[in-house]
């Protein structure tokens, strides 16, 4: 597909849901490919194969299932589609036992099924599912006989059944016997049936809203406009009930309290403030609890009832796990700005841990293989997720399957990662991406934040492809947002733009660290000393780049989602001059907090938020866009969900009456995280235009896209002496068509 196909993609809701998704290509081609080298296009990253939940994510579950007896591996293979604004997947199976020099090529044992998409609880309501995806991961019969797993071919996910030769998969609940769907599922100890976990409240809760309506819906703590325009149903009102259901059968009856406790995450016998656990052979068990800081884990082992600590078992430990041998791994961020992850060996009552390797690579979702050994996902700065194991004695990494083999055919720019300090000392890096072949210094630079571990694919939020930036001959500073000077964590990315933008918005340094995560929350505010903070790391690392590298000062964009976004406004505002930005949400403005709902609004003012109505002491002059328009001389591409696009439009009409050069799309059924493919590729396509556009002055001649340059044109005259003046109509809105429908092979 050529990238100028991504500007007809969002076609209209009837031709997507009649075309068929072509998904013969699922796995790869086993034998060798000729293709000659060529650079990275928006198109190679958009349709790459993934397993598990993208992102920098490594304290997450495993999607990775391995056999009982570890000869087999099952997960889920996942593709994107974006000309049929669809998905593919596949269970497939590798067999880790046959030779490593000729290896049985991976099997699919089956197909189909729509994404299942990752649900969030925000202040006590159950908002509907995110654009993250979940983590499916396949769960193996004790006999090793058969796998099952979720998939959802209708309204809820359900749980299907394989054998492991792969005849006759089949849905062993549906929407018909379970249509409350399925949230977690355990197998029996004897393999004949399956325990699950299935949200039944909320189908009532949603009823009752529904019966309500017919009087109308009081506005009370329930709302969230942003979002939504009826109530979100209480999370503590939705029960959730256990049934188990036989595997032969297909006969579904009440799980009993013994069985159901397999489901429990933290065994009871665990102290209440356990965070994650870990069981291994012989009942050992392995959990972290908080320690002395508020990223700070204490790992305790158990071994023949005896609970075992050491010195070197805290830290920011991410994942733990035992091996099939008795002995406890477990990985830890460390090193400068917490870039490195460190393998640490650990045999409790033996000694102290032993370090195994130290990389800048990821790690995820590892599970023991045969003896010490462990079957990992990992991923590299230029290289996207595959499959590995590692060595438990001596940490050493061999190949096991990649997903995209013909990806490392591209040709790749040149990447080198830096390390620098901010005004207040905290340390962080960034990751300078270079064109490589025959363009032309001095490049323009692309800022894309605010996270740089792992596969750089397209930043938090993936919606700046990286790659193919310096495949168009823009250099780029991929930017780690540093620690929150309360010693808060990065904002999960997966979390809704106000956790991400407001809940540290006016944090101000006090001369002390704090421990938890009211001790952050609750600091002084009013001087945005975070944003200050983050202002300060960036405009280091700018600063860095220019002074190492052939980049042109005057030509340089800027990017950001969530709190990338506001980092995004503050550096606009702080006087800043760059010559284009794109944001995929926006915006941090009076006009948004409104829209939050009451039970927010409660929260994000807790941090120093002034509610509406409230004198704001000057509190949105340095942050928002609205307030400040006129000083605004960058032009504006804001690329954003429906469920987030009315929080943008104080700052869009503001932008738009002062006359400053802002355009606007707004996507349907979309959230934080945009999820579906035809619009992921269209994002890339009209970021890469963007930039081109306004740092390189270059113009796809494709006719699907005169309209959008004439537009830009006019913004590129107007953006002179006249645009000062306000009133000047300069921005444009548009909607990306009705609401696709998201479909998926059957």
């Amino acid at each position: 597909m050529s990238p100028k196909l991504a500007a007809t993609l969002l076609v209209t809701a009837a031709s997507l849901a009649s075309a068929q998704a072509a998904c013969g290509d699922l796995l790869p081609p086993t034998a060798e490919s000729k293709i000659k080298p060529r650079p990275v296009t928006a198109e190679d990253l958009a349709t790459l194969r993934d397993i598990g939940q993208p992102g920098d994510r490594v304290d997450l579950p495993s999607p990775l299932g391995l056999s009982p007896d570890g000869r087999h591996l099952a997960f889920i293979l996942r593709r994107a589609d974006p000309p049929t604004n669809s998905y593919c997947q596949g269970l497939v199976l590798i067999d880790l036992a046959s030779d490593t020099h000729a290896p049985k090529p991976p099997r699919l044992l089956d197909t189909g099924g729509d994404l299942i998409r990752e649900r969030y609880k925000l202040f006590g309501h159950a908002l509907p599912e995110s654009g993250v995806p979940r983590i499916i991961t396949p769960i193996w019969s004790p006999d090793g006989r058969h796998i099952a797993w979720l998939k959802r071919t209708g309204e809820a996910a359900q749980i299907w059944l394989a054998r492991i030769d792969g005849k006759d998969p089949k849905a062993l609940t549906t929407d018909t016997t379970n249509p409350a769907g399925v949230e977690q599922f355990i197998w029996s100890a004897d393999g004949q049936a399956i325990v699950f976990g299935s949200r039944t409240g909320e189908l009532a809760a949603k009823a009752q809203i529904a019966e309500e309506a017919k009087t109308g819906h009081l506005l009370d703590e329930r709302f969230r406009p942003l979002t939504g325009r009826t109530p979100f149903p209480r999370e503590a009102g939705i029960t959730t009930s256990h049934f188990a259901i036989d595997t032969t059968t297909a006969r579904i009856r009440p799980a009993t309290d013994t069985e159901t406790k397999g489901l429990d995450r933290i065994p009871p016998t665990l102290p209440k403030t356990t965070l994650a656990a870990a069981t291994g052979p012989e009942d050992r068990l392995a959990w972290t609890m908080p320690g002395s800081g508020f990223l700070d884990r204490r790992l305790t082992a158990r071994v023949a009832g005896k609970d075992h600590g050491c010195d070197l078992c805290g830290g920011e430990i991410v994942d733990f796990w035992w091996s099939d041998a008795g002995t406890l791994f477990f990985l830890k961020r460390q090193g400068k700005a917490r870039q490195a992850l460190a393998l640490h060996r650990w045999s409790p009552g033996k000694g102290a841990p032993r370090t195994l390797t130290t990389t800048e690579d990821l790690l995820i979702g590892c599970r023991p293989a045969a003896q010490d050994d462990a079957i990992c996902l990992t991923e590299a700065s230029l290289s996207p997720r595959r499959i590995v194991k590692i060595d438990g004695s001596t940490g050493k990494t061999s190949p096991l399957w990649n997903p995209n083999p013909g990806f490392d055919r591209l040709e790749k720019p040149v990447l080198k990662r830096h390390y620098w300090t901010n005004e207040n000392g905290i340390e962080t890096f960034g990751d300078i991406v270079l064109p490589k072949g025959n363009q032309k210094a001095p490049y323009p630079l692309v800022i894309v934040q605010y996270g740089s571990r792992g596969f750089l694919r397209g930043g938090t939020g993936d919606e700046y492809p990286i790659l193919a930036l310096a495949a168009h001959g823009h250099a780029v500073l991929s930017f780690q947002r540093p620690l929150h000077l309360a010693v808060l964590p990065p904002t999960d990315p997966h979390a809704n733009i106000a956790d991400a933008n407001l809940t540290t918005a006016g944090a101000k340094e006090t001369g002390s660290r704090a421990t938890d995560a009211k001790d952050a929350t609750t600091s002084d505010t009013g001087e945005h000393a975070e944003r200050r903070s983050v202002q300060s790391s960036l405009e280091r690392g700018i600063a860095l780049a220019l002074r190492t590298y052939p980049i042109d000062p005057d030509r340089i964009g800027i990017t950001g989602l969530s709190d990338g976004a506001t980092t995004l406004a503050w550096a606009l505002i702080d006087g800043g001059r760059f010559a284009a930005a794109a944001m995929s949400s926006c915006c941090l403005d009076p006009g948004l907090v409104p829209l939050l709902g009451e039970a927010q609004i409660d929260a994000v003012a807790k941090g120093g938020l002034p509610r509406p109505g409230e004198p704001s002491n000057g509190f949105w002059s340095p942050v928002a866009l609205s307030i400040n328009a006129g000083r605004i001389t960058t032009p504006i591409l804001m690329n954003l969900a429906d469920d987030e696009f009315l929080g943008a439009l104080s700052s869009y009409w503001a932008l738009r009456q002062a006359g400053k050069p802002v355009e606007m799309h707004v996507f349907p059924d979309e959230h934080h995280i945009k999820y579906q493919p035809a619009h992921r590729l269209a994002i890339y396509e009209r970021n890469l235009a963007w930039f081109d556009f306004w740092l390189k002055d270059k113009e796809d001649p494709a006719p699907a896209l005169s309209a959008q340059y004439r537009r830009w044109r006019a913004m590129k005259v107007q953006a002179g002496p006249s645009a000062e003046q306000p009133g000047t109509q300069i921005g444009v809105i548009s909607v990306a068509g009705p609401k696709p429908q998201m479909r998926n092979d059957r």
